[in-house]
């Protein structure tokens, strides 16, 4: 069997390795080489970018109602098996995490100084009340609020700074590293929905 192919789009003909399968054509590989696909995927997403994201906008606001409520019929059916997976997923990343962000910080100095000075002042704007060691102490003494799996590491901000939220008791709960840094601005819903979704997209 040959193990060459030509090109459609440069002409070069090159190894069958270097094309991409494509069940559709008779010999089950892509017309273009990966090097050509790609550039072709590239100049079309340029060429279409606006087109793309104006129909990926209408699509989303006619379909949200019924991705919403799939979501939550889907989370309320599953819900042991995500909050498994959370599990799971918690303890593979958390050390891999922690590293990585402990490097970005290192790495992005007048990044960082910028996005703390930034949220001192929604702070200082939205509200900041006095919490005191105790309840700080309860708050994080049991399981993440959001995942209900893992101890709680983080106290977070239940309606985001960003958002208009308080620094006080009243606004905080404990989380877990994880799903504190997952959740970053988003509402509790937000995060919820993105999370359904990613658990909809994983294989069984």
């Amino acid at each position: 069997m040959e193990n060459t192919k030509k090109c459609a789009c440069c002409l070069i003909v090159k190894e069958k390795s270097e094309f991409t399968k494509y069940r559709s054509n008779k010999d089950g590989l892509y017309s273009y080489c990966r090097v050509c696909k790609n550039l072709k995927q590239k100049e079309d997403s340029l060429k279409y970018h606006d087109r793309i994201n104006k129909y990926m906008k209408e699509y989303n606001k006619r379909t949200k109602d019924k991705r919403d409520a799939y979501y939550k019929a889907y989370y309320k059916e599953n819900k042991e098996r995500i909050l498994e997976n959370s599990r799971e997923d918690y303890e593979k990343t958390k050390d891999k995490v922690k590293k990585r962000h402990k490097n970005w910080e290192i790495n992005n100095k007048a990044k960082r100084s910028k996005i703390k000075a930034k949220r001192r002042s929604k702070v200082l704007k939205n509200g900041i009340f006095y919490i005191s060691e105790k309840e700080i102490t309860k708050l994080l003494s049991s399981n993440c609020y959001i995942c209900q799996a893992n101890p709680s590491e983080h106290l977070d901000h239940i309606v985001p700074i960003s958002k208009g939220g308080t620094h006080s008791i009243g606004n905080l709960l404990g989380a877990c590293q994880r799903c504190n840094l997952e959740k970053g601005s988003k509402t509790l819903y937000e995060y919820k929905r993105q999370r359904a979704t990613r658990e909809v997209l994983r294989p069984l």
